[in-house]
């Protein structure tokens, strides 16, 4: 990451700070802004509840610049069946749950030399989930079908959509970049047994 940008673990202390956080208009890019600055009420599909949950919880992080928020990525881990169709075996693996760039710093910074935000984000939430690489070797995320500014961007990164189901019954495409090869074809290996 720039040594401009930095990020800590988002918590209950940061609910305030958020609420104006903004990444657009589109109903998919006010779904991602409210998911981060939903409340911790019980039921409430939020960051916080999300990093509070008993069995499954997930991390999130705030990306800034000094005390503004550029935005923010949470990572879980969950199971796909792989390569999609419905008896193919379960995959452990990381997912990308949410991520976010507020709306002022798309694009950011301009300079040809240094990576965008979106790309600073990104590229850290995949060596976070790197870290667990040899258990969950695929980190998977699900972007709206109508979001194509975001499928590109996440092409141009690495994803891949070429799974057996592209597009789930919800209209999201399921994305993926393989952590590591040989982890996979291992889990994959194991569950063939």
């Amino acid at each position: 990451m720039s040594a401009n940008l930095t990020k800590h673990l988002f918590g209950k202390a940061d609910l305030a700070r958020i609420q104006d956080f903004y990444c657009g208009d589109e109903p998919y890019e006010r779904e991602v802004a409210d998911w981060l600055k939903g409340s911790d009420k019980p039921g409430i599909d939020s960051a916080i509840n999300s990093i509070q949950h008993p069995s499954k919880p997930s991390r999130v992080w705030l990306y800034q610049l000094g005390d503004e928020i550029v935005g923010f990525g949470a990572l879980a881990q969950t199971e796909w069946r792989w390569p999609g169709k419905n008896k193919d075996p379960k995959l452990s693996l990381s997912i990308i749950i949410w991520v976010g760039v507020q709306k002022k710093y798309w694009g950011q910074p301009r300079n040809e030399a240094e990576a965008k935000y979106s790309v600073q984000i990104l590229d850290d939430l995949v060596a976070e989930a790197s870290i667990d690489a040899a258990t969950h070797p695929v980190l998977g995320l699900f972007v709206h079908k109508d979001n194509t500014r975001a499928i590109q961007f996440y092409q141009r990164c690495g994803f891949s959509d070429e799974l057996e189901q592209r597009v789930d019954k919800t209209g999201f495409y399921k994305m993926f970049i393989v952590l590591d090869g040989e982890a996979l074809q291992a889990a994959i290996a194991s569950q063939l047994k």
